[in-house]
């Protein structure tokens, strides 16, 4: 595949549309609509940026799931706590202020950065940043009216009971919890 162009098709809120020209490997030219978090200019502006941080946290051998209401599947999943990275923040302080925004928790430790991946990468360039954290303090309830989130600390047999039970998960959370679960 080859991109032969890119093209902005529209904006609304947070998402640009965009419209790629590809040559497949018929020859023939393959339109293709994806969305970004960035205004787009170039191919190479393609997936370059951070978007986002999720925050994969611990705090006494327990893990942080947040059962969050998302409004476009409109129903209520499994997650860790994420969120947009501002223009020139870090991720790590990306990290600390969407873990105190959506559950009032603090960092105690930095475990580890991980490297940026594309969670939807059929349908968008986003990239996000895992960053694995221990915590300290009491959850406390999102002050913002736009977010519905129930966060919990969960032992191990909890998590397998949840994973179990047929609750939905978010992809990445599910992947997470599994390990953490089974420790395989």
């Amino acid at each position: 595949m080859k991109l032969k162009s890119l093209r902005p098709i529209g904006r609304r809120f947070h998402l640009h549309n965009h419209e790629l020209l590809y040559e497949n490997n018929a020859g023939e030219t393959k339109s293709y609509e994806m969305v970004s978090h960035n205004r787009l200019q170039t191919k190479e502006d393609l997936g370059g940026t951070i978007d986002g941080v999720i925050v994969i946290a611990v705090q006494d051998d327990k893990m942080l799931l947040l059962r969050e209401f998302r409004m476009a599947i409109n129903r209520y999943v499994y997650g860790f706590c994420s969120g947009m990275v501002n223009e020139n923040e870090p991720a790590r302080y990306a990290a600390i202020r969407e873990l105190r925004e959506e559950t009032g928790l603090e960092v105690k430790e930095f475990l580890h950065q991980g490297y940026s991946s594309f969670p939807s990468p059929a349908i968008s360039d986003t990239r996000i940043i895992p960053i694995f954290v221990k915590t300290k303090g009491a959850i406390k309830p999102s002050p913002s009216p736009n977010e519905e989130i129930t966060a919990a600390f969960y032992t191990r047999d909890e998590v397998k009971h949840l994973l179990k039970s047929g609750e939905q998960f978010d992809t990445k959370a599910q992947m997470a919890a599994y390990f953490f679960a089974y420790g395989t």
